[in-house]
């Protein structure tokens, strides 16, 4: 067993061109896409400012009794866009980070910023796995207080 461990130990990764030209390629999509996504945040967030000044408008008008009064006129909606767009920023940045880090260890062969890219890579797939969890079991929650409220009917 302890010869196992000591043989992992010793091994040593090695990438040959065409995974360094695999990474390179998928860092400059992930550079793209991280851009792409701060500017989606970007708009999320402006969206949340317009829903948010658009629904306190319908306070004190003809509209006061609408449905969006209230807690959807509170904010409600306008916070949630704002965690929206945070957490898509988030994404964003780490896919940025990985991008940037690929292209930059590509460029000057350097081993330690190609770790620090996979590991802004890991950190986005982990932040994306806990999510997908929350919305699973948000999903299952939702469909367990549905079949409730309907056999209460």
């Amino acid at each position: 067993m302890n010869s196992e461990a000591s043989k992992f130990e010793q091994f040593e990764l090695s990438l040959t061109s065409d995974s360094k030209e695999y990474l390179y390629s998928a860092g400059k999509w992930a550079f793209f896409l991280g851009i792409i996504g701060f500017i989606f945040s970007a708009f999320m967030f402006i969206v949340a400012i317009i829903i948010g000044a658009t629904f306190s408008n319908f306070s004190g008008n003809e509209f006061s009794n609408s449905p969006f009064n209230g807690l959807l006129g509170s904010g409600f909606i306008a916070g949630i866009y704002v965690v929206l767009a945070l957490v898509y920023g988030v994404f964003s940045y780490f896919l940025f980070q990985f991008g940037l880090k690929m292209k930059n260890s590509n460029r000057d062969n350097n081993t330690s910023t190609l770790t620090t890219g996979l590991l802004s890579l890991k950190r986005f797939f982990k932040i994306w796995g806990i999510m997908t969890i929350i919305g699973i079991s948000l999903y299952v929650l939702l469909i367990f207080l549905a079949a409730i409220g309907t056999s209460i009917l």
